[in-house]
């Protein structure tokens, strides 16, 4: 017998177990499901949507939230944008942070000190990326006058128009999407006495102290991975100016295609289904089937 046929026995029993596999996991529609891990700021956000939608979280869920969201702690206190980062971010930890305290966790636990101290050392959440100032300002945590702008109005552009929303990439594009309808309406949770709590250890300095305007574009090293390009520059502060012109009634209009898109993902699935939908399709769904997320 040669060296291929003694190995066929074993290819095929390989062959029949992974197949086997394949037909246990496959969807009823025919599909596979893919787990999407590693960035580290997808777990703080579905925390942030349980406590938006005030989804019941039991003891035994909120355990293995609070375990999840700390193992990825660096050793400086610090949070990474990926599970395999070497260094912190102050989007992720600040997101981290907030989540942790919404699950209940108490501001002197050890880890949240450190957390919190890293924080404060890289010049508070003011210096996080665009998603961290986006996110927190959503949980009231953040002003959205320190939020740079994204326009619900790209969607009446006509479709041939390369900077219409569905011509963008469907990662950037399903993300747009209910960041639109967020933004657009400026939309934050009721301020809680929790809340007011976290906001007071973000920001030592005074919440109400901040001038946020000045904050749209200050990161801090960890988060200025890569610079903004010279049409960005000379876009966002255009923006900035020609929404104060936009009449209300184009805004009402503009917020519709958001809705109706994020809508349309809900009905047929799409959002569900894709590995990048956590971050839009719970706090899109909560929006489209509860104008008060806080029922």
């Amino acid at each position: 017998m040669s060296g291929g046929d003694a190995l066929r026995p074993a290819v095929s029993e390989s062959a029949k177990r992974l197949l086997g596999f394949l037909q246990k996991t496959q969807e009823p529609d025919g599909s596979w499901l893919v787990p999407y891990t590693g960035p580290n700021f997808l777990l703080p956000l579905y925390v942030i949507t349980t406590y938006l939608t005030r989804h019941p979280v039991s003891e035994t869920e909120r355990a293995r939230f609070v375990a999840g969201l700390l193992k990825p702690q660096l050793p400086d206190g610090s949070i990474g944008l990926h599970e395999e980062s070497v260094r912190g971010a102050v989007f992720t930890s600040s997101i981290s942070y907030a989540a942790l305290r919404l699950l209940g966790e108490k501001p002197d636990r050890i880890e949240l000190a450190r957390l919190r101290d890293w924080i404060h050392r890289m010049g508070t959440p003011v210096k996080a990326a665009a998603w961290g100032k986006f996110i927190l300002s959503i949980l009231n945590l953040y002003d959205w006058s320190g939020v740079s702008p994204v326009p619900p109005e790209l969607y009446l552009l006509p479709k041939w128009f390369p900077l219409q929303p569905i011509n963008i990439s469907g990662y950037v594009r399903v993300v747009y999407l209910p960041m639109a309808y967020f933004y657009g309406h400026r939309w934050q949770a009721p301020l809680d006495p929790l809340l007011r709590e976290i906001r007071g250890e973000l920001f030592p300095q005074g919440f109400d102290q901040i001038h946020w305007p000045r904050h749209r574009g200050d990161l801090a090293p960890t988060d200025h991975i890569v610079p903004e390009g010279f049409l960005l520059k000379v876009c966002l502060p255009l923006v900035r100016r020609l929404e104060k012109w936009i009449p209300s009634w184009i805004r009402r209009k503009a917020l519709a295609l958001p809705k109706e898109g994020v809508g349309l993902g809900l009905r047929t699935h799409l959002l569900r289904r894709r590995t990048i939908g956590l971050c839009p399709s719970s706090p899109g769904e909560c929006l489209l089937q509860h104008p008060d997320p806080f029922y």
